[in-house]
This record gives C-alpha cells, sequence and structure tokens, in this order.
C-alpha cells in the first residue's frame, strides 16, 4: 500500500525541522507496520516534489529530497516495505535541482516495486500523460531496464473530458499500452 509521508505542507511548509518530522513520520509508520506485518502488506513511501506556499511561491518539500526519503525508507523497523516512484513528484523536484527521474530510480533501484507515472513541466505537479510535459520518457525506461523492474507500469493522470470520458478512457488506454510497449517493455 502506497502511503505518503507527513511532509513539509502539514508541518508548515519548510519550518519543521528534519529530525522532528522523522520522528513523527516513524511514530505513524509504527503504528502502521503490526498490521501491515499480519497480512502481508508491504508499505511504500512515495516521492515527494515541489510544493506551493501558502504565500503562493514554490519551495520543495523536505522528502523531495532523496537522501532524506531513503532514509526515511531505510529507517522502517519492518522487511515489509518498499518504494513508489512517483514520476510527477520527482520531476517537479528538478527544478530546485533535486535529481532527475531517471537518477531518482538508479539511486532507489530495487526497493522500487510501485510506479506512480505521470508528466509534467518540472514545476508543477500536473498529472499530465506521458509526452505531454518534458520527462524524458527513453530516459526513464532505461533506467526502470537497468534496475530489473518488473512491477506494473500504473500511469496516474487526470483526465477530464465530460460526458466523453468513456471515449477519452478508451482512447487513453490504448495510448499508455502503445507508450509502454513502445518505451519499456
Amino acid at each position: 500500500t502506497v502511503i505518503h509521508s507527513i511532509g513539509s505542507g502539514a508541518w508548515g511548509y519548510e519550518k519543521c525541522p528534519d529530525e522532528e518530522m522523522h520522528r513523527q513520520n516513524q511514530r505513524m509508520y509504527n503504528d502502521i507496520i503490526p498490521m501491515a506485518e499480519k497480512y502481508g502488506i508491504s508499505i511504500a513511501l512515495e516521492s515527494f516534489g515541489s510544493i506551493r506556499r501558502p504565500d503562493g511561491t514554490m519551495g520543495y518539500d523536505t522528502f523531495a529530497d532523496p537522501v532524506k526519503m531513503r532514509h526515511e525508507l531505510d529507517s522502517l523497523k519492518t522487511e515489509n516495505k518498499c518504494f513508489c516512484l512517483d514520476s510527477g513528484h520527482t520531476h517537479a523536484a528538478t527544478s530546485g535541482g533535486y535529481m532527475s527521474v531517471p537518477e531518482y530510480i538508479r539511486y532507489f533501484g530495487e526497493r522500487i516495486k510501485i510506479l506512480h507515472l505521470h508528466d509534467n513541466d518540472g514545476i508543477y505537479d500536473q498529472h499530465l500523460y506521458p509526452t505531454q510535459g518534458t520527462i524524458k520518457w527513453g530516459e526513464v525506461f532505461d533506467a526502470l531496464e537497468e534496475i530489473g523492474y518488473d512491477g506494473y507500469y500504473n500511469y496516474e493522470v487526470s483526465i477530464k473530458f465530460g460526458r466523453y470520458l468513456k471515449e477519452a478512457t478508451d482512447l487513453l488506454g490504448k495510448f499508455l499500452r502503445d507508450f509502454t510497449e513502445r518505451c519499456g517493455k
């Protein structure tokens, strides 16, 4: 199951000390771990990206930093843990100097068991479908192949077509299947 860590937005944006955020997250996960272990469920932490502060300016979540995110994941006191690479969140953090999506994939390697794939402009989390933004998808699929990723390709895209939703969903489904075949499989 994918669980978002308590991030900067919940703590007053970039005001909470990293140590306190880490302590609170570990407390939250420690409450979940016994049930996850009982039922054989893996806890998947998800990558974070940019945030819009209350004053409208952009910032970056504490967990946009892959080193802090990996520390958070590795600190979980269970074997029932893995990582969810969210391409859109990760890509939105590149404007702050954080790793590109392919670099992030290589950094987390075999810990990645779940993907949330979507595109954006490298600044905002827009949930666009692939090729509508600026992610270099060929490089993403190359990195996934390098780490031996063999899980599902879960696209987390936003579609708004009103009464034409069924037709749009059918067309988008075909596009995403073809896209995945062409780029990655």
